[in-house]
């Protein structure tokens, strides 16, 4: 995404050695990764309430994405992590912010269109790694949106272990009965929200992915010759770049918008199919060393995979754009 914005450029070059520099390899685990250092640098560079900060602004759409996908190139967990706390911040601010702090978080429910759910109030799954006392739960089969105050909701434990997003700190929570729905076209503009910037994270991921095979290709020799050198390795990563700029500029036509949420929900599902595919070239183009946890490009599509996966399933996103274009299934 080009970034014309002087002082949003600024803000991201500083942003992205903020979580560098708070980070290990990628990861929030670690000595490296204290969260109260974290944290604390987060706040003090205006990163962790930039939802509700920017609120109003014509330009917040941009600005959120951009840093959410910065995030993500070098954190995935924290990316994801940002875009939940975000779509949540656009709540409070939309409802006023009565009877609600700053700490919140977004978990997001994906049945199948037109398959019954067995429980009638599913859970949800969602990023605690700031211990949220709110939570907005969004539900994409019925463009429902409910956001659950004062820890009100049901914390059902841990959610199950997935190999990518693993220092998100996911979280099972289910919705109250004493909870009140948020108003049908506020729900909309929430669902958008959350589809753009989990779509965001993916990019920054595969944006990491590329860069990641770009760098290993052009530093490592074989038969005495770059990689690069290579016409097969060469039109991967051509071939990547290209995915990535495709899936990119999906997406940035939907910041800002005033479109549907199918036609977010499907700029999300693009970008996260973008992601695995980049991530899973990039293992190709490292060859065995991949696969090794010195190299990032193995985790990359660990965190790709778990990132479609919380974002919206590429199965529901392709049945819901069935729905939405041909109606339904007969």
């Amino acid at each position: 995404m080009s970034v014309g914005d002087p002082e949003l450029r600024q803000f991201l070059e500083a942003v992205r050695k903020l979580v560098a520099d708070h980070t290990d390899s990628g990861r929030l685990a670690g000595a490296a990764a204290d969260a109260g250092k974290l944290r604390a640098a987060l706040d003090g560079a205006d990163v962790t309430d930039l939802a509700l900060e920017t609120h109003g602004m014509d330009t917040a759409g941009r600005w959120l994405s951009e840093v959410v996908r910065e995030v993500a190139r070098e954190c995935p967990s924290l990316g994801f992590v940002l875009a939940a706390r975000y779509t949540a911040q656009r709540a409070i601010a939309e409802l006023g912010g009565a009877d609600g702090g700053r700490e919140a978080t977004t978990a997001f429910l994906d049945p199948l269109p037109g398959v019954p759910v067995e429980d009638e109030e599913p859970a949800g799954a969602a990023p605690f790694f700031f211990e949220p006392d709110s939570v907005l739960v969004l539900d994409s089969s019925s463009s429902d949106a409910t956001l659950i105050r004062q820890r009100a909701f049901e914390d059902l434990g841990d959610a199950p272990a997935r190999s990518g997003l693993a220092d998100a700190k996911l979280r099972l929570v289910r919705v109250s009965d004493s909870t009140t729905p948020i108003d049908r076209a506020i729900a909309s503009g929430l669902l958008r929200d959350w589809h753009i910037l989990a779509g965001s994270v993916s990019i920054g991921i595969a944006e990491r992915a590329l860069s990641a095979a770009e760098s290993y290709a052009g530093e490592r020799s074989q038969f005495g010759a770059k990689l690069t050198s290579f016409v097969g390795i060469r039109a991967m990563l051509a071939e990547m770049h290209i995915r990535l700029t495709g899936a990119r500029a999906i997406l940035d036509q939907q910041i800002g918008a005033e479109r549907d949420t199918a036609d977010s929900a499907t700029a999300a599902a693009v970008a996260g199919r973008a992601a695995v595919d980049i991530a899973l070239d990039a293992v190709q183009v490292h060859g065995g060393y991949g696969y090794i946890d010195e190299y990032p490009v193995a985790r990359l599509v660990r965190d790709a995979v778990s990132m479609r996966a919380r974002s919206g399933s590429r199965r529901a996103a392709v049945a819901r754009i069935a729905e939405h274009r041909l109606g339904t299934f007969a």
